[in-house]
């Protein structure tokens, strides 16, 4: 839990950008941030690490595009 909200804080994304991005439902991503949450699904984990990490790169947005995920700009 604490990793996801590092990883949306670090992105400045929204749970709606998340699950855009992600190809997944709101609620979905809404249940992963509960106060009293079940575990986040580890396929969210890796998906939201591997995002994370392909956005630091320079060509990070354009192969995110590339790849069909629609991308926010970071606050």
């Amino acid at each position: 839990m604490k990793e996801l909200r590092k990883m949306k804080k670090q992105l400045g994304w929204s749970n709606a950008d998340i699950a855009r991005a992600l190809g997944v439902s709101e609620g979905g991503v809404n249940h992963w941030f509960r106060s009293d949450p079940v575990p986040a699904p580890e396929t969210g984990l890796r998906l939201m690490r591997l995002l994370v990490e392909v956005l630091e790169h320079d060509c990070g947005k354009q192969m995110a595009e590339n790849a069909g995920i629609e991308i926010k700009e970071r606050m």
